[in-house]
């Protein structure tokens, strides 16, 4: 017995210490699966996938190591490792290797692992690691932490402490100065941007707490995430925020209460009608701007209703958040729809329909901010705002798209899968426009197939500008804005401040690249430029920001650059007053582009 269970024990050893070589083509996907053997997870140009997901299990002392040597980066999914944060990417050149520990059934990330004793300071060292820890217990403590001033790009640091007492890290090479008390039990993760030579947070400490230890009005925050939680029992009427934060904390309002909570608008950005609670959204999250003094409502419940939810089959109901929707279809439509008869200033109303009938929009008083009801057909969108008077106003004007695409896109794709890309497109571009506050909605209005000759998308770009076919489509269907879909080279083209002369207002893209091209070159047509270029004569301001991947700037997230936006997990500020901002040129251009139809 004593044999046999020596010799599985060896067998065991000798599966550990084997490795197998895998790649996104070899298992069909990026999920790695559990194996016996050590994994060299490999990513090449041509087998490659987007995220990477650790195995579920492993044995103890198996190694995994994640190779990316593709062009494009891969985020490497951390759920299931002994990294607190979701995911990190690894570029191309990079690799992060990991240990399986049976005992407590996650990938340990080989990192480097520091204390204040062991490195005889309160001064983290820089380091070549991928990842690198920096431990405190009692005994081996400092109260004050500070990190490198300077690190490899997305490079990790991680900050713990188990000491009796807490400390602090220094602001002193963080994006933001925000609040970086650390106590016993708390991780901070934070990783370098070479851009901006500073480190963020990734991962906070915590802290939860309900009304009935404050009241009404949330004190100073004492972490960088704060947690108020409502709910039966422990409840107020109305909140308001801090009148003060660290740069960048954060405030999250949560609520099982059966009752209503309003959110006051002092220290609040945006004025509009928020509420928590069962007749209110159940999660608010914020973001405090230091230099603003203010609150930012990051994320909230937007109610969207249908024509059965209309009060008295009319009547949109009154606002709970600063955003709320309308939508028209068949089967869900009635001839006349009223806009809220209360609401705060700044309370937003999106009205959208893809009924094949129309419908009007009116307010009624004191509601009145428009003489004649706004008529809306299929596909259109239009935004409302309550103005400072408490009227309702018309806040976004349409520019109308004719949806071209080539002969070979329709043989690759199909018809029907041709026309459908194309009206991804525009969803993504109106997403964006939406996302950013643009007063702009793009409204496809019809669909025509045909080739235009080139091999490069500049020379179809210019042939779409002069096609008969195209043209004529575009004339009969009154559409101000031309976007073409073929196989050409490239990835897409458009010519600058097309919204100026009707016959400029074009763009082009390939199958070549994804559905967020459009709004890329749309706004190029808008009179949008790149990041570090300039935007057109009267907006030089329109362009791109790279500091946070804006549409016209990487393209990576769908927001259009704005000093007034803030990215959702590190809150970089999206653009540079009267120097970066293309939602304001947008808002210029767009009543020029409408009237080109």
């Amino acid at each position: 017995m004593i044999k046999a269970l020596l010799a599985m024990s060896m067998a065991i050893a000798s599966l550990s210490a084997q490795a197998v070589n895998l790649t996104p083509t070899a298992i069909h996907s990026g999920n790695i699966p559990t194996r016996n053997e050590s994994i060299t997870f490999s990513l090449y140009d041509g087998d490659w996938v987007p995220s990477v997901t650790l195995p579920p299990s492993g044995l103890s002392g198996n190694q995994l190591i994640i190779n990316n040597q593709a062009t494009f980066d891969t985020n490497v999914m951390l759920g299931n490792s002994d990294v607190p944060i979701t995911s990190t990417s690894l570029r191309r050149g990079e690799s992060m290797r990991f240990v399986f520990d049976a005992a407590d059934q996650k990938w340990h990330a080989d990192s480097l692992t520091l204390t204040p004793k062991g490195i005889r300071s309160s001064v983290i060292p820089a380091t070549a690691n991928k990842v690198t820890q920096f431990k405190m217990a009692d005994g081996d403590w400092v109260d004050t932490v500070t990190l490198p001033t300077q690190g490899q790009d997305n490079q990790l640091m991680v900050v713990r402490s188990s000491a009796t007492y807490p400390s602090k890290i220094n602001t002193a090479n963080l994006l933001f100065a925000g609040t970086t008390t650390i106590r016993a039990g708390d991780t901070y993760v934070f990783v370098y941007r070479s851009g901006d030579q500073r480190w963020a947070p990734l991962a906070t400490p915590s802290l939860t707490m309900g009304p009935r230890q404050f009241g009404s009005t949330i004190p100073t925050p004492a972490a960088p995430l704060t947690k108020v939680v409502y709910q039966n029992g422990d409840w107020t009427d109305s909140v308001t925020l801090p009148a003060t934060a660290g740069d960048r904390d954060k405030l999250i309002l949560q609520s099982s209460a059966d009752w209503r909570t309003n959110v006051s608008t002092a220290n609040r950005r945006d004025k509009g009608t928020l509420s928590l609670g069962l007749t209110g959204a159940r999660k608010l999250e914020f973001l405090f701007i230091k230099d603003k003094g203010y609150w930012v409502l990051q994320s909230a419940t937007n109610p969207t209703y249908v024509s059965q939810q209309l009060i008295g089959g009319t009547t949109i109901p009154a606002p709970y958040s600063p955003v709320t929707s309308y939508v028209s279809a068949d089967g869900n439509w009635v001839k006349s729809v009223v806009l809220p008869t209360s609401g705060q200033p700044g309370d937003k109303v999106i009205v959208r329909s893809s009924a094949t009938f129309g419908f009007s929009v009116s307010a009624n008083s004191p509601m009145q901010g428009f003489a004649t009801p706004v008529q809306i057909n299929t596909g259109d969108t239009v935004r409302f705002v309550l103005d400072a008077n408490r009227q309702w106003q018309r806040d976004t004007v349409l520019v109308t798209m004719l949806l071209a695409y080539s002969d070979e896109v329709a043989q690759q794709l199909g018809v029907q899968a041709a026309q459908a890309r194309q009206l991804e497109s525009v969803r993504m571009t109106n997403e964006a426009m939406e996302n950013s506050g643009a007063q702009l909605y793009v409204k496809p209005v019809g669909f025509v197939q045909r080739s235009v000759p080139g091999t490069g998308l500049g020379t179809v770009l210019a042939g779409a500008r002069s096609d008969t076919v195209i043209q004529t489509a575009r004339t009969n269907l009154g559409a101000a804005a031309v976007y073409h879909d073929s196989t050409a080279d490239g990835c897409g083209v458009a010519f600058l401040e097309g919204y100026r002369m009707r016959f400029n207002m074009v763009a082009s893209g390939s199958l070549s690249c994804g559905t967020n091209v459009m709004r890329h070159e749309f706004g190029h047509n808008m009179g949008l430029n790149h990041g570090g270029a300039t935007g057109d004569g009267d907006a030089p301001f329109g362009r791109g920001f790279g500091g946070a991947s804006t549409v016209m700037a990487g393209n990576g997230n769908p927001f259009y650059s704005s000093p007034n936006l803030y990215t959702y997990e590190l809150g970089i500020r999206m653009g540079i007053e009267n120097d970066t901002d293309a939602v304001r040129a947008i808002n210029m251009h767009a009543p020029s582009a409408a009237a080109l139809r």
